[in-house]
């Protein structure tokens, strides 16, 4: 579901603490709420909406991309599926995440389109606004999707630590590690990428076990990892 949190932003907190206690930008926040209340109430052919004709009279009205505007969507388009979508440079998570970037972008440039009073065909304008937050927001997305990975890496290394210490049997389950109650090592969901993290490095094999109902999976560390 992360995916769907297309306004997503990973703010960087200071170490230092500042009260800050100031009146709000009043003209911010008229014109913010002018720009509210003309969308609510706009009319869809004062902008110069299309309609379907074959979807009857309830057809949803839209609007098209400038033609220099849909030249340039093209391009960013064809980049984001070769570059980023359809390699193998990022995690799956990640590109779920951009390949929703697809409608993203247009929605944005067209609430730009609006808010700047414009009507008919999309603008360059709003697209070059919708382009320039769309890289803002990938950049929050990378950190984000960033720290599963580094919160994965951290679990091996404790996972692997205490392999290398004797504090695990040579053979363990995820369940014999939760029990122990280390520090960073009692939640599921970590200890379960941890050890993910670990098969994919090939610091640890996995087999499955059967219990006679549901099976057990068994981790053993490779001895070369020792």
């Amino acid at each position: 579901m992360v995916q769907r949190l297309q306004l997503l932003a990973w703010p960087d907190v200071s170490g230092e603490f500042r009260e800050v206690d100031r009146h709000p930008d009043t003209e911010a926040r008229q014109m913010a709420y002018g720009c509210f209340e003309d969308l609510a109430s706009l009319d869809a052919r004062e902008l110069g909406a299309q309609w379907d004709e074959f979807d009857g009279p309830m057809a949803t009205p839209y609007l098209r991309f400038a033609d220099n505007a849909q030249e340039v969507f093209s391009d960013w388009r064809g980049k984001l599926e070769r570059d980023k979508l359809r390699n193998d440079d990022l995690s799956p998570a990640l590109v779920a995440h951009l390949s929703k970037y697809r409608g993203l972008i247009p929605r944005l440039a067209l609430i730009c389109h609006l808010a700047n009073n414009d009507y008919g065909p999309v603008s360059m304008t709003a697209l070059d606004q919708a382009l320039g937050l769309a890289e803002y927001l990938e950049s929050h997305a990378r950190r984000a999707y960033a720290s599963l990975s580094i919160d994965n890496a951290e679990a091996a290394r404790t996972i692997m630590r205490k392999v290398r210490k004797g504090d695990l049997p040579n053979t363990f389950t995820a369940r014999d590690i939760q029990r122990k109650g280390w520090s960073g090592l009692t939640d599921k969901t970590r200890v379960a990428g941890g050890l993910e993290a670990l098969l994919d490095a090939d610091w640890i094999g996995a087999a499955e076990v059967n219990t006679g109902g549901r099976p057990m999976t068994t981790y053993a560390p490779n001895p070369k990892a020792i």
